[in-house]
């Protein structure tokens, strides 16, 4: 479900889908042209708004994901070197 809102927010096409449900709404109340096109600027400033700070959020978790990985191996790898040097030294 979050990964199906992200990326939602990230789709140009919705965004352009909400400005025309807009849009149509209000020109159907009779909304003068000139707010008509600032409520549309507003929109789509906020929907890049949006995205931006999303996809933020989705490149930190990955960088953090990623330097989590990196330092388990790391710590994999200099238990393992331990345990050879351990095993060595106990075999003379």
């Amino acid at each position: 479900m979050k990964n199906a809102i992200q990326s939602l927010l990230l789709d140009k096409s919705f965004w352009a889908a909400v400005i025309s449900l807009v849009t149509s709404i209000l020109i159907a109340y009779n909304v003068p042209q000139g707010s008509i096109e600032q409520i549309t600027a507003i929109i789509a400033a906020a929907g890049t708004f949006i995205a931006y700070i999303v996809s933020n959020g989705i490149l930190s978790a990955a960088r953090i994901r990623a330097d989590a990985q990196i330092r388990t191996a790391e710590i994999a790898k200099g238990i393992q070197n331990t345990e050879a040097r351990t095993c060595r030294t106990n075999t003379r």
